[in-house]
């Protein structure tokens, strides 16, 4: 079976300037309700394979894929620090599994979080590909039964609305993004004396969010990577910023020049969560700690005073682990090791998080 046979079969992949070949695949497997899967390859030879059922993908093979391409993205986005990824290269040298298994195996990662990582990448690398032209898909009339990556659920008419808006804004932000490699800096908020604070600039939460990382360091990968939004997003916030004259970007020179001055402070190299956590737990560690100077009684005789203020420090960053989980993933944490996982807190906090579980229940 070839989509060129099929009824209603969608636009010919070498038909110029019609519908992206994968695109229109895709809308055609949703408007006849059809299963199986889809093999793809590139211009520049990459190749891939997508399961499709019950309006769905369900499944995806590619090169974003790929063990080495997920756990250089976990390095990068600080969820594996460099010394847990030495490990587990040593680990798949000694046991010849893969890193991504290795790290699940380990303990380093949870299945959790590995499977939102999937989603999120798959998800990007599929709209990519459903707007490229040069690209030649081949449907096959069979469900794989043994596919490799058969653990999603996108809907087909989400990622083609997605597409298809991602298509009609790529001009406007092509036109002030050039890559993700390219650098911004801030430029309205010295001058204007009305925007004292980042947070009063009157933008969308997101624009402000990214806002408040452009630094004249990070690069739109980075700013991606700080933000938890994709590459894309990134882009058109970047361009609304732009336009609203707040930020400009930096020649590779310029850029070059400020990270040489200040080299440690990209984002891509560093855990952003674990620097806010730090942050929102010293400061909840200052209020608890004025707090207890003021209301509680003195400590009972014999009791070390540095023990109790461990132990209050170690609740107060559970407390401000829940409250960033809850900012980045607009959820609560599952349980302690979800915010292990997200290295929010050590693995000393896990006392603190269960007498807090008991005092919750027992409300």
């Amino acid at each position: 079976m070839t989509w060129d046979h099929a009824p209603e079969s969608p636009a010919s992949p070498t038909r110029q300037g019609g519908t992206p070949p994968l695109f229109a695949a895709l809308q055609w497997a949703l408007q006849h309700q059809w299963r199986g899967h889809i093999a793809y390859e590139t211009g520049d030879g990459s190749r891939g394979t997508i399961q499709v059922a019950d309006g769905r993908v369900t499944g995806v093979e590619c090169d974003d894929l790929a063990p080495a391409r997920l756990l250089d993205l976990m390095r990068r986005a600080g969820i594996l620090d460099d010394r847990q990824v030495a490990r587990l290269e040593r680990y798949t040298r000694k046991t010849g599994m893969d890193p991504v298994s290795a790290a699940l195996e380990t303990g380093m990662i949870s299945r959790a979080t590995l499977a939102a990582l999937r989603e999120a990448t798959a998800r990007e690398a599929l709209l990519r590909l459903m707007l490229e032209r040069d690209l030649r898909a081949n449907p096959v009339q069979q469900e794989s039964p043994g596919f490799p990556g058969r653990d999603l659920s996108l809907p087909l008419p989400f990622l083609l609305k997605e597409a298809h808006r991602r298509h009609q804004e790529a001009p406007a932000i092509r036109q002030v993004v050039t890559g993700p490699d390219q650098v911004f800096v801030r430029t309205g908020a010295g001058r204007n004396p009305d925007l004292r604070r980042w947070e009063d600039i009157q933008v969308s939460p997101a624009e402000r969010q990214i806002f408040f990382f452009v630094d004249g360091r990070r690069s739109v990968e980075d700013l991606a990577l700080a933000t938890c939004q994709s590459i894309h997003e990134v882009g058109r916030g970047l361009a609304a910023l732009h336009a609203a004259g707040l930020v400009q970007s930096l020649t590779p020179r310029e850029a070059a020049r400020r990270r040489t001055r200040d080299p440690g402070t990209s984002a891509g190299r560093s855990s952003l969560l674990r620097l806010a956590a730090m942050t929102l737990a010293l400061a909840l560690a200052i209020v608890g700690l004025r707090g207890a100077s003021q209301m509680t009684p003195p400590a009972p005789r014999g009791t070390d005073d540095f023990l109790l203020l461990l132990r209050q420090a170690s609740d107060l960053r559970v407390q401000a682990a829940g409250c960033l989980f809850r900012m980045r993933e607009g959820r609560p944490p599952a349980d302690f090791e979800e915010l292990l996982d997200h290295r929010l807190v050590v693995p000393g906090d896990r006392r603190a998080a269960t007498m807090r579980d008991v005092l919750q229940e027992a409300r």
